[in-house]
């Protein structure tokens, strides 16, 4: 990546692999037969060199994440960047591509459609209103189309406590309460 483009920083780097990665990792086989794998698995996907040599849109942060909710405290937002790093203007359609439904609160951004002159960056904002949801894990991509790749930024959320388990320590010493899986990546759209 360095080579073909030596101007990149190494956020831009990230942001050329990671959003150009390919979305058909899957949790079962056949892959034919499986279903997509989670974000929180596999983060963006499979990377693929040739659609990050050849993009002309880099994200800041490549991933966004409200990480865990447990309080009511919506809305929220994470802003995004998007930064034209070709020689033409981009003329950009924005969505977001849920991968589980959302219930009592909603993600958007706040528009659909972003044109970019060379070298020009602009923002869009990812919201998270309503009230909080119910315990689970909600996952998916912000797509945006109209530069040289199709682009997927990954998005998560969960809500609920974080579940702990106890264990019983030897004779003398304290039990000591331990996390039970991880937290999700922190300003994700998703892969970091």
């Amino acid at each position: 990546m360095k080579q073909a483009n030596p101007g990149l920083t190494p956020l831009q780097i990230k942001s050329a692999i990671v959003n150009t990665a390919t979305q058909d990792v899957t949790d079962g086989a056949p892959i034919e037969s499986g279903t997509p794998a989670s974000v929180l698995a596999v983060g963006a996907g499979k990377a693929n060199a040739a659609a990050a040599l050849s993009t002309n849109l880099i994200a800041n942060p490549v991933s966004a994440s409200f990480g865990i909710l447990q309080t009511a405290t919506l809305p929220l937002n994470r802003p995004i960047q998007f930064t034209n790093t070709g020689k033409t203007t981009l003329n950009l359609s924005l969505s977001l591509t849920r991968r589980t439904a959302e219930n009592r609160a909603i993600t958007a951004i706040d528009r659909p459609n972003l044109t970019l002159a060379p070298g020009q960056t602009d923002t869009v904002n990812f919201t998270l209103t309503g009230s909080l949801p119910n315990p689970g894990i909600y996952e998916g991509f912000l797509t945006v189309q109209g530069a040289a790749n199709t682009r997927a930024n990954p998005l998560a959320l969960r809500s609920g406590r974080r579940r702990s388990r106890e264990y019983s320590a030897p004779v003398g010493r304290q039990r000591q309460r331990q996390p039970w899986g991880r937290q999700p990546q922190q300003a994700p759209l998703f892969c970091n």
